[in-house]
């Protein structure tokens, strides 16, 4: 089946396009274009003005929906999939957390299992650990962590191709044998929860390691030890020619200026874009989701007035709003309309990063003065 849309802002490798179109066949894109007159044969989208992206490859993410891939069942599996489906993904890589051999036999199975089902959203399994420093991967993983075992991961990997990457710490013992085993098997080997340093990393890198985790989180930087300085992972990785990473560009785990470093040190190529969600990732949203879209909300835009934007922030940082599945423009520019042009009712979004916290609430402000009059009803969730 056929389908184009179009009416919207297409983001392709050369940049925006608008007044353009997106051609999909059989749940590929078959071609992007600059005209948005109507193919004959075509279902027509209309996408009212929105974005229009490619489907996001989750190739990192431990959950989703209230569920952990780590337990490792097809319940989990299915509602943690579809949570991600639901904002913006189109395929995914359950990512496990270090557990016990035995629920891994067990994720493989389901995940086998659902792969072979037609057009799977399921790509493969993803691993991270057990084979963890433990100096590095926090206290969730006590019992689990271990050094590297050839009696261990090489029966598992002679009894399913469904693994397509596993992260481990590579200053580990054993760690360099199974990184040249893994890349036998063609699964990709990331360093994840580490201390390495130039010559580790480097080493790492010549026997299979080709990947960087959640890059700069769970490693170090540059750093000293008495009078001395060194160089960290993370400074080792951007001079591994090669070594391809991944960020949560978020901006909480990393800031928009680290974004840009990396943007211009390892470039396009060679990054790509993670959330390491854990189970609650898009539950709490729903529940935001459905506040917002409860209340009759209106757009409201003031011409260069400052002062708004203190009512208004996120991440402290003025300004547009984007959230997974709603969006809240920030009130600068534009018209609006009320039965009382002096009143306007909508939503304020705002975080409070240490506790963790995001909260919507409905407000009427008084266009007149500028201030705010009165607070409505609220809905936070935690992040």
């Amino acid at each position: 089946m056929l389908t184009q849309i179009i009416n919207g802002r297409i983001l392709t490798p050369q940049g925006w396009l608008k007044d353009g179109s997106v051609l999909i066949c059989d749940g590929k894109i078959l071609e992007v274009t600059n005209s948005d007159l109507a193919v004959i044969g075509a279902t027509v989208i209309d996408a009212r003005g929105m974005t229009i992206v490619p489907g996001f490859v989750s190739m990192h993410a431990h959950g989703g929906g209230g569920h952990d891939f780590t337990e490792a069942t097809e319940e989990a599996f299915r509602i943690a999939a579809t949570a991600h489906l639901k904002h913006g993904a189109t395929g995914i890589f359950p990512t496990l957390s270090s557990t016990s051999f035995e629920r891994i036999y067990q994720a493989v199975d389901v995940c086998e299992k659902l792969m072979k089902e037609p057009e799977s959203p399921i790509l493969g399994l993803h691993i991270e650990g057990p084979y963890l420093n433990p100096k590095m991967a926090g206290s969730q993983y006590d019992g689990f962590l271990k050094t590297p075992d050839a009696n261990e991961y090489m029966p598992l990997l002679e009894h399913t191709s469904c693994i397509k990457r596993w992260d481990i710490s590579p200053e580990l013992h054993g760690a360099h044998d199974f990184a040249k085993y893994t890349r036998s098997k063609g699964i990709m080997t990331a360093v994840t929860h580490t201390e390495a340093e130039y010559d580790e990393i480097k080493a790492a890198y010549a026997v299979g390691f080709s990947h960087a985790a959640h890059f700069y989180n769970a490693m170090p930087g540059f750093h000293k030890r008495r009078e001395y300085k060194y160089e960290g992972t993370v400074e080792s990785v951007y001079l591994t020619d090669g070594m391809t990473v991944e960020v949560i560009a978020d901006g909480i785990h990393l800031p928009a200026t680290i974004l840009k470093l990396v943007y211009k040190l390892k470039g396009v190529e060679n990054t790509c874009l993670v959330t390491d969600v854990k189970k609650k990732a898009t539950k709490n949203w729903e529940k935001l989701e459905q506040f917002i879209h409860s209340h009759s909300m209106i757009k409201a835009y003031f011409h260069g007035d400052k002062n708004y934007n203190e009512f208004y922030t996120w991440n402290g940082v003025n300004g547009t709003i984007d959230l997974p599945v709603f969006r809240v423009d920030s009130p600068m520019k534009g018209e609006y309309s009320s039965a009382d042009e002096r009143l306007l009712s909508f939503i304020v979004v705002t975080m409070d990063v240490n506790q963790r916290l995001l909260t919507a609430r409905e407000c009427l402000w008084n266009t007149e003065n500028k201030t705010s009059i009165q607070w409505g009803s609220s809905c936070t969730i935690t992040f």
